[in-house]
């Protein structure tokens, strides 16, 4: 009996819920036959042996099953672990992305955070690779903007696999259109341009601004030059502005050509003339001040003066004398005046160049002898071809080998706008006698251009 005891503590160790049914069956033989049992060996010990064999055997077998199985107490030690179902993705039923449960059938359906499907994990890690970073967008790595983003217009869009908010399809460029704005500036800025002057200026005469109005008329001739697109429309106006703040006896406070003039004591209008260096003849104190009789001025009388000098500009090509005033070496600083309508030499014989009024040359109602026949016409002459003024000029510089040539009148009005004279320039009787008052010896210039 105390062998039977040992075999009997030896076996409980290794036996398991699954070997009871062998312990039931090896008492069982001990209590049918108490004898000896194959090969001789006596029953007790055999059944020891046997108990040991079949213990052992149960034993490796529930070790392999609970390390690598599907079922048995590894599983089930396995799932009480687990916090979560689904902390291992080897649970994770690749076909339907469900877990499954211990005895692989799927988990019920909870709720979770939506996650990425399986199919687009590779374009996710593409869009990690190549899409910026969303705290840091390096200015180096965004391309250069091209013209057209330059010019205001949005580049086309470049293609990315992250899904952007909806944006405006960018604005194709239209078809060129011709429009004066795309053009390169030329004669037709000009244009434009005197008509915005002429505008101003028409607003600075209503504002009783004349002077002002004269600059920016006389601004804008300079920039469009004498013979530019409208060109002829401010000479026109220029013209109307000078009646009044030239040749009018009102004297306005912002015109440097004028100024007034208080008579004192044993004055002359030539006197005054000279005395206060106007540069022009007395003959135009008169006529602005509207003095019938020079000689009866009184004294305190107040008297407005025009300040020269004046000068011209001789336009062959349009028959037409520009009248200016300002200082005779700075033609930038001139201001025009108006025009005149002129007669020149037949032939083309009238001289181009810059010329100046000779000293002692001016004369009134001259006598004139033809130096081509001899004959010789009396003052106060009627027939007499130069009219009632002669202004000399000569030929300064390369220009002194130009001598005898004048302005002058003419007792032939239907010759203006032609080539009938000797060389000369002929004007109107009453232009040339205005002339004649403006220029003065010795300083005013003539310029005479093709």
């Amino acid at each position: 009996m105390e062998s039977q005891t040992e075999g009997a503590e030896t076996m409980l160790p290794s036996q398991t819920a699954r070997a009871s049914g062998g312990a039931r069956g090896g008492v069982y033989g001990r209590r049918r036959k108490r004898g000896k049992g194959p090969g001789g060996l006596p029953l007790p010990v055999g059944l020891v042996v046997l108990a040991l064999l079949i213990g052992g055997g149960w034993l490796v077998f529930g070790w392999v099953s609970g390390s690598g199985g599907n079922g048995g107490d590894g599983v089930e030690v396995a799932a009480a672990t687990m916090t979560t179902a689904d902390t291992s993705r080897e649970r994770r039923n690749p076909v339907t992305g469900r877990d499954r449960s211990p005895t692989g059938e799927p988990a019920p359906v909870v709720e979770r955070p939506v996650e990425p499907p399986a199919e687009t994990l590779s374009q996710s890690r593409e869009r990690a690779a190549t899409a910026p970073s969303e705290t840091t967008r390096p200015e180096a790595a965004r391309p250069a903007p091209t013209t057209t983003e330059r010019a205001g217009t949005d580049p086309a869009p470049a293609a990315s696999p992250r899904p952007e908010a909806p944006r405006t399809e960018p604005t194709r460029p239209e078809p060129t259109r011709t429009e004066p704005s795309a053009r390169p500036p030329a004669a037709a800025p000009s244009g434009t341009n005197a008509e915005a002057a002429i505008q101003e200026a028409e607003r600075l005469v209503r504002a009783n601004r004349p002077v002002e109005a004269r600059q920016v008329l006389n601004a804008s001739l300079m920039r469009t030059g004498r013979n530019g697109s409208g060109a002829a429309a401010l000479r026109q106006r220029l013209g109307a502005i000078a009646e009044d703040v030239t040749f009018s006896p009102r004297v306005y406070d912002a015109d440097p050509l004028a100024m007034t003039y208080e008579v004192q004591p044993g004055d002359t209008l030539a006197r005054i003339a000279n005395r206060m260096g106007l540069a022009i003849d007395w003959r135009l104190i008169q006529r602005v001040n509207r003095i019938t009789d020079p000689r009866r001025i009184r004294v305190g009388q107040r008297l407005k003066l025009v300040r020269g000098p004046f000068h011209v500009v001789v336009d062959k090509g349009h028959y037409r004398l520009d009248l200016y005033a300002g200082p005779p070496d700075v033609e930038s600083e001139w201001v025009f005046i108006r025009s005149f309508t002129v007669g020149l030499g037949e032939g083309d014989s009238t001289p181009i160049g810059e010329f100046v009024v000779r000293q002692d040359s001016k004369l009134i109602n001259p006598h004139w002898v033809n130096p081509r026949t001899g004959e010789r016409f009396h003052a106060d002459d009627p027939l007499n071809p130069i009219g009632e003024h002669w202004i000399g000029i000569e030929g300064v510089g390369p220009y002194a080998v130009h001598t005898g040539y004048g302005l002058h009148g003419t007792i032939e009005p239907e010759s203006m706008g032609q080539q009938m004279s000797m060389g000369c320039v002929r004007l109107l009787p009453d232009d040339i006698e205005l002339v004649y008052e403006l220029l003065a010896e010795g300083i005013s210039r003539v310029v005479i251009v093709p």
